[in-house]
């Protein structure tokens, strides 16, 4: 029996990663693609438009900031390691050790 649930907890485990997998997959697909397909139809077919040249653009850009979004959400670890950076309170300790220097210390709890 105790070997069946783990087998269970296995497979779970594994499609919530294949799953968490095809969402990183998606963005470059999405933002990286897209923007290209537009570009090579726009060159073959001498089509200009520069609203969608500029979404295209943007849309190329912003390819970093979303994957990392993407990963930190779908990936509990780095989840949890961004909201306890984020819960974390820096301290700022001062000491004067001469008329001269003065040393500042930051201290993470």
């Amino acid at each position: 029996m105790a070997l069946n649930s783990l087998i269970e907890k296995t497979v779970q485990m594994q499609k919530q990663i294949l799953m968490a997998l095809f969402l990183q997959i998606s963005v470059p697909l999405i933002t990286l693609l897209i923007p290209l397909v537009y570009f090579f139809y726009s060159i073959i077919f001498n089509y200009y438009n520069q609203s969608l040249t500029n979404i295209a653009i943007t849309c190329l850009s912003t390819h970093g900031f979303i994957s990392t979004i993407v990963m930190i959400m779908v990936h509990r670890p780095y989840r949890r390691a961004l909201f306890d950076m984020i819960r974390r309170t820096n301290k700022v300790e001062v000491r004067e050790e001469s008329l001269k220097t003065t040393v500042v210390v930051f201290v993470i709890n």
